[in-house]
This record gives structure tokens, C-alpha cells and sequence, in this order.
């Protein structure tokens, strides 16, 4: 009897608390990354409550290389409490954004985001299976198509998956410290900071501090946004009947004078001036408050 009750102790103190379940994949796992709302299930079939799929996903999604099936049990064992069967016993974890990032030479500032599967489906291969990849410009950024091209040698076939994505890069903004409003006074450089942010259109971005005082808000904007040109109208920097102080440049030497403007003008926009003295017509580039250029 003492032997029997030992057994029976043994058995309930491995099995007793929890229920057993088995997730099925496949020897090659190709995830979208931790952060991608989008991920399918990366799983064939489960017979696990729901808690023990997202754990199983979130464990694989965070990871990358090749794992044995029983070390994937032992960690959902210690955040479940369930005792999961996972088939095979070893499977190699990708992340599918740093495979298209190495297969079209992205710079070491681009990145692929926001992938997103177009049938919804996980990519998961066989030993045997290879994939092959199409894009067309996706060395630059902006949204993107994928094809993948699955190939099983041994079963003489193929077929094709398509995969929504955006190539996007690093690049420093002007980002509003606290929510501006719309105003008729000129932008203060003070008013933001300058970040390291991700953006697929990076030309839309107004980066340049030095000039940021000769413009106004045209649309409220919130802390933490970073700043566009369509976000800016340019000020007027030259008005009639305020003289504009001239500056001209000819082969090295530098002369100032003054001069009346004749219309309003705003920053890098050419505009007529009138001398007062010599009434002589003068063309200059507006290049800050009350001041011209002319190059000749």
C-alpha cells in the first residue's frame, strides 16, 4: 500500500493541477515580429485554450532560431500551468521582417513594418520547402506587395502568398513638445525637440530649425506629432512700406543697402524693390524678416 501511495502522489503532483493539449506547427515558423497586430495563429491546429495559443504565440513571436519543442513546453509549463504537447520536437523560429530586409539589401536605417498576410494565414514551411521573393522598388520606402513563392521539391509544386508591407525609415523630425494651436504668430524652434522617428515618407517631414520661425501653424498639432511642411504656411517677411535691407553679393564682395519693397514677399520667394535715392529697380530672394539677397 505504501509503494501504490507513493505512485499515485507522484502521478497527481505531475498531472493533477492542470489539463494536457497539443499545438501542432511545422519545422519551419515564420513570424511577423512581436509588435504586428496582424500575426496569424503560427500553429497548424491546437486543442489548448485560447490563454495557452496567445502564450504559445507571444513565446514565438519574441523569438528567433532553432528551439526544441520540449524547452517551448518547459516555458509555457511555468506561464500557463498546463502541460502542452508541441509537435515537432524542433522547430526554427524566423522573423519575416529581418529575412526581406537581408533579401533586399535594406540600409541599415530601413525596416519592414505593418506586414500584414492578405489571406490571413501563417507562413509555416516544411524541411523541404523553399520560398523565393518578388517587389517591386522595395529598396525605397512607401507601401509595398510581396510575393512569396512557396516551392516543395518533393511533391513537384508550388504556389504563391502575397504579403501587404511598408518600408520605412529612420530620419530626425522636429516633434511638438506640448499640443500647439493655430495662430497668427510665427513657429518658435523652442516649441519643439528633435527625435529619431519611423516614417515610409520621409520627405514630407520639415526638419530645417534655422528657418522654422519664418512660418505659421496651419492645423493644430499634438504633442509628440512631428512636424510637416503641410503643416506650415510661410509668413510674410517683406511688406510695402517697411524698407528691406539689401544685401548683395558680386564675386566675393559684399554691399549693403536699403530699399522699398514693392509687394509683400515670403521666405526664398523673389521680390521688386525700389531704391529710394536712385529709384533704380532691384530683384532679390527673401531670405529672412525685412531682408533680401542679390547675387550677381
Amino acid at each position: 500500500m505504501k509503494i501504490s501511495f507513493t505512485l499515485l502522489f507522484i502521478f497527481l503532483s505531475t498531472t493533477g493541477f492542470s489539463s494536457d493539449c497539443e499545438i501542432t506547427t511545422k519545422s519551419k515558423v515564420y513570424h511577423l515580429g512581436p509588435s504586428e497586430t496582424s500575426q496569424p495563429f503560427v500553429f497548424i491546429n491546437s486543442t489548448c485554450p485560447d490563454e495557452s495559443n496567445r502564450a504559445f504565440m507571444s513565446l514565438v513571436t519574441s523569438s528567433t532560431g532553432q528551439v526544441q519543442a520540449s524547452h517551448l513546453a518547459e516555458s509555457l509549463l511555468q506561464q500557463t500551468g498546463r502541460k502542452i504537447s508541441i509537435h515537432p520536437e524542433r522547430v526554427r523560429i524566423f522573423n519575416l521582417a529581418e529575412i526581406l530586409k537581408r533579401q533586399f539589401n535594406l540600409n541599415s536605417m530601413m525596416n519592414f513594418r505593418q506586414l500584414n498576410f492578405l489571406d490571413r494565414t501563417p507562413l509555416l514551411l516544411s524541411d523541404e520547402e523553399s520560398m523565393d521573393f518578388e517587389c517591386s522598388a522595395c529598396e525605397n520606402t512607401g507601401e509595398k506587395t510581396i510575393k512569396i513563392t512557396l516551392r516543395n521539391p518533393l511533391e513537384g509544386n508550388h504556389s504563391s502568398r502575397f504579403l501587404k508591407a511598408r518600408v520605412m525609415t529612420n530620419t530626425k523630425a522636429l516633434v511638438a513638445h506640448q499640443n500647439l494651436r493655430v495662430s497668427n504668430q510665427a513657429v518658435e524652434v523652442a516649441q519643439f525637440k528633435t527625435e529619431n522617428i519611423e516614417t515610409d515618407k520621409p520627405e514630407l517631414l520639415f526638419q530645417d530649425g534655422q528657418t522654422l520661425n519664418f512660418y505659421r501653424l496651419n492645423r493644430p498639432l499634438n504633442a509628440g506629432e512631428a512636424l510637416k511642411f503641410s503643416d506650415l504656411t510661410p509668413a510674410p517677411l517683406i511688406q510695402p512700406g517697411t524698407q528691406a535691407q539689401v544685401i548683395l553679393q558680386n564675386q566675393g564682395f559684399t554691399l549693403k543697402t536699403v530699399a522699398n519693397p514693392l509687394k509683400s514677399a515670403r521666405f526664398g520667394e523673389t521680390v521688386q524693390l525700389r531704391h529710394p535715392k536712385t529709384q533704380k529697380m532691384i530683384i532679390g530672394k527673401v531670405i529672412d524678416y525685412n531682408k533680401v539677397e542679390v547675387t550677381q
